[in-house]
């Protein structure tokens, strides 16, 4: 039977507290302030929200309390954008005076195609 070395329990043993540490570590081996630590989760405009999307709000509040008890002070900073510029493109192209001369199934043609060929 061999004996199993001791392991150092870090905050309440969990991954994220592990996360924090390490975190906390980096940033006092950078020499930034410690003062207020920030963490920031969001979503983007890449696809429909889903459950999945969850999961990275959910762990930046799990670092946020695990910062908080190892006696830190820190904020959650949490944003959504819901713009995505390439969506849908207006029939104007990008312009807003009347429609594109090189405008072809909603997307503008840049650049000149090769003689008896066509960009689509």
């Amino acid at each position: 039977m061999t004996k199993m070395s001791e392991q150092n329990i870090i905050g309440k043993g969990t991954w994220i507290d592990k996360l924090a540490h390490e975190l906390l570590e980096r940033e006092k081996t950078l020499g930034r302030k410690m003062d207020l630590l920030r963490v920031e989760s969001g979503l983007g405009a890449s696809g429909v929200p889903h459950i999945g999307s969850l999961g990275d709000a959910v762990r930046a509040y799990g670092v946020k309390l695990a910062l908080e008890n190892f006696g830190y002070k820190s904020e959650l900073i949490a944003y959504s954008d819901d713009l995505d510029g390439l969506r849908k493109i207006p029939e104007t192209g990008w312009r807003t005076r009347g429609p594109s001369p090189q405008l072809k199934n909603g997307v503008e043609v840049r650049g000149r195609a090769s003689s008896g060929s066509t960009p689509f």
